[in-house]
């Protein structure tokens, strides 16, 4: 009795805890379609991280349709490990999470209209709803900073090659270019030529156990694809043998144990949900210019390319077909652009190839280029605190800032050297 009236007390005593405060979110109407706006418009979502100040400059953070960091309510949090109060930050809520548009992609009988998800997902609509909400917020002529990563960082430089006039400065980090990919001979998955130089033994191994789990093989493909995600790079083979030895001998508690550690289930049902159209659109657009469809065969394995062509084969059959053609690619546009360009990569990236990167830095004048000794998701930088302070830093103080150089100084041994 002397402990509940003592919770009692407790509860009545302490100070309340104040309820965070309401999402400042604002809607327009976008195109369904930009090339033919005569079919109608739906809402747009998007959030500020604090009420909009005119005399500050004006971020847009890009996210694409796999990515989870842009949702509602996670802009004042998003604001804050950003770039504080320095600046204006706002979110797309991109049309993948838009009712009006997803079930447009759904056909009588039920199931997704590939051709329709195309037409209503593709890169360009995101570019052209990114500019929607530019003019809406600062005006026809007015200028913003851009922020992306991964998947939306390849929206971002594709933005600055349609509308770069109008962005001052763009942050990316682990962009990717499946064009350049294609133009220079790069494949998005590197996972068979690595397991066969670290251990030979591993590829019979691995392709037993895939044969003994065939029910299990995208569950399998995509639990070492997105261990990379998880490890870092100088523990990633012995994590790849471990699991692939417990695989082949029938332990399957480590996979179950992986896949819930990489979150696998998740994924999967991301791409059978209502937003997984929009989804399986942005990952055919990163691999198929690529050519790396090509590369699947029952003689080898590629994790991220065989589990990607399971959730965009219709994409891929009507690309073959010639039904569907990939947008032009065309960086005339970058080389004259004033926009101060930051590119922050990995040389161990699984998903975005450090020497893409080098030859879309060089395709704007005013860049910089940071290749970290890391991962796709800087776990060494982000450790030590460095990675945080690049966007701040850039988007605030620009490329030939005292305040630049000497993080880039402080990060040097963080940054990859060719030995």
């Amino acid at each position: 009795m002397k402990l509940l009236l003592l919770a009692l007390a407790l509860q009545i005593t302490a100070p309340a805890v104040p309820a965070p405060p309401s999402p400042i979110g604002r809607t327009i109407d976008v195109p369904i379609d930009h090339v033919h706006p005569e079919l109608g418009t739906a809402p747009l979502y998007f959030e500020l991280g604090a009420p909009f100040d005119e005399a500050k400059p004006t971020l847009i953070v890009v996210a694409d349709g796999q990515q989870f960091h842009v949702h509602r309510g996670a802009m004042a949090a998003l604001q804050r490990s950003l770039t504080g109060d320095d600046t204006n930050v706002i979110g797309i809520v991109g049309r993948g999470f838009t009712p009006e548009i997803t079930k447009l992609a759904v056909g009588a009988d039920g199931r997704t209209d590939w051709r329709k998800a195309w037409q209503l997902f593709n890169q360009n609509q995101w570019i052209e709803d990114i500019e929607d909400v530019r003019k809406a917020v600062v005006g026809a002529k007015g200028t913003v900073l851009l922020y992306g990563a991964s998947g939306g960082a390849s929206l971002v430089h594709h933005y600055l090659l349609h509308h770069g006039d109008f962005v001052t400065r763009a942050y990316t980090e682990s962009p990717g270019n499946s064009f350049m990919n294609g133009e220079l001979g790069i494949t998005s998955d590197h996972f068979w030529s690595e397991i066969g130089e670290s251990d030979p033994t591993l590829r019979p191994l691995l392709l037993q156990a895939l044969a003994k789990h065939p029910a299990q093989r995208l569950r399998i493909l995509l639990t070492i694809q997105r261990q990379h995600f998880f490890v870092t790079d100088d523990s990633l083979p012995d994590a790849r043998a471990t699991l692939i030895r417990a695989l082949a001998g029938g332990d399957d508690t480590v996979l179950e144990a992986a896949a819930k550690e990489y979150q696998v289930d998740p994924i999967i049902d991301y791409f059978t949900s209502a937003a997984g159209a929009a989804i399986a659109v942005r990952e055919f657009e990163l691999i198929y210019p690529t050519g790396g469809f090509d590369a699947v065969s029952d003689a080898t394995v590629h994790p991220y390319i065989e589990a990607m062509l399971h959730f965009t084969k219709p994409l891929v059959e009507l690309a073959r077909a010639g039904a569907i053609a990939m947008p032009p690619n065309d960086f005339t546009a970058a080389h004259r652009l004033d926009t101060e360009v930051f590119l922050m990569v990995s040389r161990w990236d699984e998903a975005a190839d450090y020497r893409t990167a080098i030859a879309l830095a060089y395709s704007y004048p005013r860049h910089a280029l940071f290749i970290a000794d890391d991962n796709h998701v800087f776990a060494k930088l982000t450790k030590s605190g460095l990675r945080q302070r690049f966007p701040r830093t850039f988007l605030s103080h620009g490329l030939n800032s005292a305040e630049l150089r000497a993080l880039l100084s402080q990060a040097k041994p963080y940054r990859w050297r060719e030995q």
